[in-house]
């Protein structure tokens, strides 16, 4: 069988969405909200053949998902590898979980290697911790959040922020970006779009966002999704860091005001940067949602 793989958007958006329950629960890079409002920096193409979705990302070396489905595994695994090996010098698939690994070693043993992509690890926090920060641990944030309060009391305020706020929220973006490597093949020039797309409603994506005000003027804000009854995923965060502590700040107030309905927070990826990694443990994380990356073992290799 041939996979004919077309080019993921808003008009066939909805076809992949009954698959994608197939994927890891707290994955965040296989849910609808990432693959969809990264498609275009991704490259996102897709086909559906007997019962599984599978998934390329065209910009980073034809990468394939995990198959996503209630069909043959096997037969699956092996459509995949065909079509792989005619558009990728070293074929290899993202996005697989703990579970799938499992999965394959039981129905395929010996045939592929699995490597745990730490820096593509999510880091998933338990609500109350980073809406409370109770707890000696957390004394340093509780300190910063403090300074914050103290130099901008009765100049800031916690508001909800949707369509109607999207300048504000792009002059955000526009202030980040002048710290940030922006290029256009850069995920950071893409992620301005991205922002305003999610705001906009398209893609049909619920979101709930919050935002920083300081002396009227929105300084910082956070946009996350639920991705499961008892999760959420912080899509975005951005703020102007001339404002000392309000990185801290937003993280506290946005997860306590719109995310109080769900046992866990799940802020994403470090992507091997170390002061991210360094900031994210620093949060404590409740667990992590491993990724592997497969490939098929080299022959004579066992």
């Amino acid at each position: 069988m041939t996979l004919n793989p077309r080019k993921l958007t808003s008009e066939n958006a909805e076809e992949i969405k009954e698959y994608l329950a197939y994927t890891h629960k707290y994955m965040s890079l296989a849910k609808f909200q990432t693959l969809y409002l990264w498609r275009d920096f991704s490259g996102l193409t897709f086909d559906i053949k007997d019962d599984f979705l599978y998934m390329f990302e065209c910009n980073f070396a034809n990468t394939a998902f995990m198959p996503y489905g209630t069909g043959n595994l096997e037969k699956a695994m092996s459509n995949l590898e065909e079509y792989c090996s005619n558009i990728a010098k070293t074929p290899r698939i993202y996005c697989a979980s703990e579970d799938d690994v499992k999965k394959l070693q039981e129905i395929l043993p010996g045939k592929y290697d699995y490597k745990n992509m730490h820096g593509f690890s999510e880091y998933v926090y338990l609500q109350e911790n980073l809406a409370n920060l109770s707890g000696k641990k957390y004394s340093k944030k509780r300190n910063h959040i403090s300074k914050f309060d103290r130099h901008y009391e009765g100049k800031f305020e916690y508001v909800k922020i949707g369509v109607s706020e999207m300048d504000e929220i792009e002059r955000v973006m526009e202030i980040w970006c002048e710290k940030q490597d922006c290029g256009p093949d850069k995920p950071s020039s893409h992620e301005k779009a991205a922002v305003l797309e999610l705001l906009s409603g398209a893609g049909g994506i619920e979101y709930r966002g919050g935002a920083i005000r300081i002396n009227g003027v929105i300084e910082a804000f956070a946009i996350g999704s639920k991705i499961a009854e008892d999760m959420a995923v912080v899509i975005f965060e951005k703020a102007d860091t001339e404002f000392e502590g309000i990185y801290a700040k937003l993280n506290q107030v946005y997860t306590a005001n719109e995310w109080s309905d769900v046992k866990y927070l799940n802020r994403q990826e470090d992507m091997d940067k170390p002061g991210l990694r360094k900031s994210k443990n620093s949060y404590y994380p409740e667990f992590m949602v491993s990724n592997y990356v497969i490939t098929r073992k080299e022959e004579g290799h066992s």
